[in-house]
């Protein structure tokens, strides 16, 4: 409800878009991002919520957040790619994503579009970290981050300390003041508040806005995919993104508890398999297919060369092209910190991972040099060896990057192997120099 001159509004004038989900950014949003997902989940729209700050308050580090059985509210994902970390609740009967970006309010608004709704409890963001600034001074900054027609919700929970935030007048910099809007009972408990409640209004100005659909497709990977990729992934539904524990590990654990003494139970909450509901992500994936002009497909030039397997040669991070690598069932063999950066962007390529470079066990490959001169003879042949069993593999530029080179260990293993189901090698190399 919201309440405005003395006169009780039942609608909170929300925006509401067509297409797309809402874009709502809670700059240096600290433990208080949940008082603008609570806003949001009243709202009942569509919405990606973005929060910015040097020091992320991440609800799968402690203080959890659960749902109403005990279980995980918030489901991590895997990573946007530019590695911030997502999260989803499958529960919700509407789309939704929480970002979590480490960086500054403003290096976070350079690198997202004018946004539909700005949430804002800590001004000195838009005043360069000035507190003592009144509201009318920072007006002009909170505007330009937002749409013709976007909402900016200021927090009461800040009046206490800043009354002078609160000190201001209709109409100044392309605002107008809508009224006082509540959220008695919010849906998601938050710590060291029970309510929300917020100074509302809507701006008025002529910025023209950026591709949003380019900034959505750097946080799921499906909206990265051509249709064609689309229909398969909607065969299939994402698995979280394991940063606690898995759903084995925690019954494990608790069974422990339950029935033999000097256990202690769980100290997170119950893992979800998905942050998506099957039925609700093939529905999504649907509304993608039909309405394909809002993708983003990554292309890609392939190479290929059969010699009882098929070479494949392609020119790019390996990173960019994980969720197609998912798609046509590869297993990757990476060193450790491509594999952990590999596993973040696309935690579902972990159940067929082959991890060179194991945290807690001896290396796959001895004292393995991974390029240059001085390689590790033979490398191609040694990591063949290990995917021997696999189907389809993918890994990075090694040894030298000599194609003949490539080519002669890769014909050699085949003939030594003529029994191993092996029936694509893929590289991925960043130098135009490499395998010419």
């Amino acid at each position: 409800m919201m309440w405005k001159d003395n006169e009780l509004l039942i609608e909170i004038p929300l925006p509401r878009v067509k297409n797309r989900p809402l874009i709502v950014a809670h700059p240096a949003s600290g433990s208080n991002y949940t008082a603008a997902w609570n806003v949001m989940i009243e709202h009942g729209e569509d919405f990606v919520l973005v929060c910015d700050d040097v020091g992320p308050h991440y609800p799968d580090e402690w203080p959890y957040h659960c749902n109403e059985v005990g279980a995980e509210y918030f489901v991590r994902m895997q990573n946007s790619t530019h590695g911030d970390r997502i999260y989803r609740n499958p529960d919700l009967k509407f789309d939704n994503l929480l970002v979590h970006r480490q960086k500054t309010a403003l290096e976070g608004f350079q690198s997202m579009p004018l946004v539909d709704v700005l949430f804002v409890d800590w001004i000195p963001p838009f005043s360069e970290n000035t507190p003592d600034l009144p509201f009318k001074k920072v007006a002009a900054a909170m505007a330009d981050t937002c749409r013709d027609g976007g909402i900016i919700l200021l927090d009461e929970k800040a009046r206490r300390n800043f009354p002078h935030w609160f000190e201001f007048e209709d109409g100044e910099f392309g605002l107008e003041y809508l009224g006082r809007a509540e959220w008695p009972i919010p849906s998601l408990e938050m710590t060291q508040r029970v309510e929300i409640s917020a100074e509302v209004f809507r701006v008025h100005n002529t910025k023209k806005q950026a591709d949003v659909d380019d900034f959505l497709s750097t946080l799921t990977m499906e909206r990265r995919m051509s249709p064609k990729e689309l229909k398969l992934m909607r065969k299939r539904i994402p698995r979280r993104n394991d940063s606690l524990p898995d759903k084995d590990i925690w019954w494990e654990r608790k069974f422990d508890s339950t029935f033999h003494q000097g256990f202690d139970e769980p100290e997170w909450p119950m893992p979800q398999a998905s942050p998506w509901d099957f039925g609700r992500y093939k529905l999504w994936i649907d509304d993608l297919i039909k309405d394909s002009k809002r993708l983003r497909p990554i292309s890609r030039e392939i190479r290929s060369v059969n010699v009882g397997f098929e070479v494949q040669l392609i020119h790019g991070d390996i990173a960019d092209h994980l969720d197609w690598l998912f798609l046509n069932n590869n297993s990757i063999i990476l060193r450790r910190k491509h594999m952990v950066k590999c596993l973040e962007r696309c935690p579902m390529l972990g159940e067929r991972a082959i991890k060179l470079q194991p945290k807690w066990e001896d290396p796959l490959i001895q004292e393995m040099k991974w390029s240059g001169n001085e390689s590790t003879p033979d490398l191609t042949s040694k990591l063949l060896d290990l995917s021997k069993d696999e189907i389809n593999v993918a890994t990075i530029a090694h040894s030298q990057a000599n194609l003949e080179q490539l080519l002669d260990q890769c014909s050699k293993w085949k003939k030594e192997n003529p029994n191993s189901p092996l029936e694509s090698f893929t590289i991925f190399y960043l130098d135009e120099a490499d395998y010419q």
